[in-house]
């Protein structure tokens, strides 16, 4: 997974992270405390978005999943 960015939170407070991985893989997002906060499908060109409720707690971890096989987690603050 690469690019990851976190955006300009919408009017509730949550805020949308995006990211590059590899096409129709599963990407999770989970807070500190390792909860699933957000999950997306990644799209044919690779794009991925999410949003992350308000007062989720970093650090986040994404992992992506494709084929059955889990990528190493990658940590975002």
């Amino acid at each position: 997974m690469d690019g990851l960015s976190a955006g300009t939170p919408d009017g509730s407070g949550d805020i949308p992270l995006t990211g590059v991985g590899v096409a129709d893989g599963r990407v999770t997002v989970k807070d500190a405390s390792g909860s699933t906060v957000g999950t997306a499908t990644v799209d044919g060109s690779g794009n991925w978005s999410v949003m992350i409720p308000s007062g989720t707690v970093p650090p986040l971890s994404t992992i992506q999943s494709v084929g059955g096989v889990e990528s190493i987690p990658v940590q975002f603050n």
